[in-house]
């Protein structure tokens, strides 16, 4: 589902208890980022993109760059490597 407000795609939510686990990708000038969106009882607890939660996981320094695509084939190829966790 696309939120045209936000400019995001919508991917999937998952439900456990309190929380809602959410996966968002926005595609913007040739690049996609990739969002996990967690909330507790409809509250929005986290809502970030990955290359956030390096800095804050791995390092200050440590950078994730936005994957870049410019045919529909790397489109695909970047949605399926993200799909798999690699």
């Amino acid at each position: 589902m696309f939120h045209s407000k936000e400019r995001f795609h919508k991917i999937t939510e998952e439900q456990a208890g309190a929380f809602t686990f959410g996966f968002h990708i926005i595609l913007r000038d040739g690049m996609a980022d990739f969002v996990w969106v967690v909330r507790e009882n409809g509250e929005l607890l986290l809502g970030e993109p990955w290359s956030i939660y390096s800095r804050r996981l791995i390092d200050v320094n440590y950078r994730i760059k936005k994957p870049v695509f410019g045919t529909y084939e790397d489109l695909e190829d970047i949605l399926k490597t993200a799909g798999k966790g690699e």
